[in-house]
């Protein structure tokens, strides 16, 4: 058992001990996938609806004249569009011929519209006023209309996903660890199964909320808390219901159970992050 907390305590100080830069960690991203797109080259861009996003800003028009041949006509529609419009061109073209879709994964415009310059018919496509409420926001669009319609991808399999495997794994470790530590009667084994039911599911739809909003960086900063709060909400109930067991025996069964099992959040939220 002092192995097993040991390396617990190593495995949890090296993962709240590294350093963290000002601009390290995940951004906003915006990700649109085309259907019924052309198979020849066309640009893409989004048109906000502030002047400067980050590090983006518009371009001159002789920024924009020194572009290459094939770019300038994609630049010129964007930038005459965007000041029609009382919108701003930041400079941020991807030509998506090639797997028809466009990312914007570093400090996109919170509101914009979706652009589409097609390079052979000379023709512009533009979307309504979009608005980044996600984290990380998807989009598809259908480029066979007149319009862009814009629909929402909730993309939320990966979350799903990772919440059903949280559940059941944190189940099938908490139950093992506490035949290891002498929880052997039914009424014990019951008890742990509800009680981890019980704030996995309180504690994954919080954390649902606060990644689709906010991004990875709630695993490293509110997760550790709010596992904190699930660690003393099982240790009461055990020591309350687990009179027959010693309470050190149970502090520390409820501590290394939930160490585990936070390491394990955290790895499938990285994971889920990948998708």
């Amino acid at each position: 058992m002092k192995k097993l907390f040991l390396l617990f305590t190593v495995l949890f100080l090296s993962i709240c001990t590294r350093p963290v830069s000002a601009d390290m960690g995940p951004k906003p991203s915006v990700t649109i996938s085309f259907q019924n797109a052309p198979d020849h080259p066309y640009y893409v861009t989004l048109l906000s609806t502030q002047e400067f996003y980050g590090p983006w800003g518009p371009l001159s028009e002789e920024e924009i004249a020194n572009q290459e041949e094939e770019l300038r006509p994609a630049y010129e529609a964007f930038q005459d569009y965007a000041e029609r419009n009382g919108l701003y061109f930041l400079n941020y073209v991807q030509e998506c011929s090639e797997n028809d879709q466009f990312k914007w994964s570093y400090y996109p415009p919170e509101t914009f519209r979706i652009a589409v310059y097609d390079a052979v018919s000379k023709t512009l496509k533009v979307s309504d006023t979009c608005k980044r409420e996600a984290f990380y926001t998807y989009y598809n669009v259908d480029l066979n209309t007149g319009e862009l319609l814009p629909e929402n991808d909730p993309h939320l399999s990966p979350y799903l996903l990772s919440f059903a495997l949280r559940m059941i794994l944190t189940i099938m470790i908490e139950v093992f660890i506490a035949l290891l530590f002498g929880y052997k009667e039914k009424k014990e084994i019951k008890t742990i199964i509800i009680a981890n039911i019980v704030t996995q599911l309180l504690l994954n739809v919080i954390m649902l909320f606060l990644d689709y909003y906010s991004g990875m960086l709630v695993w490293l900063f509110v997760f550790p808390a709010l596992e904190l709060g699930v660690f003393l909400t099982e240790l009461l109930v055990y020591l309350f219901l687990f009179k027959n067991h010693k309470k050190l025996k149970t502090f520390f069964y409820t501590l290394i159970a939930n160490g585990l099992t936070f390491l394990l959040g955290l790895y499938l939220a990285v994971v889920t992050a990948a998708f």
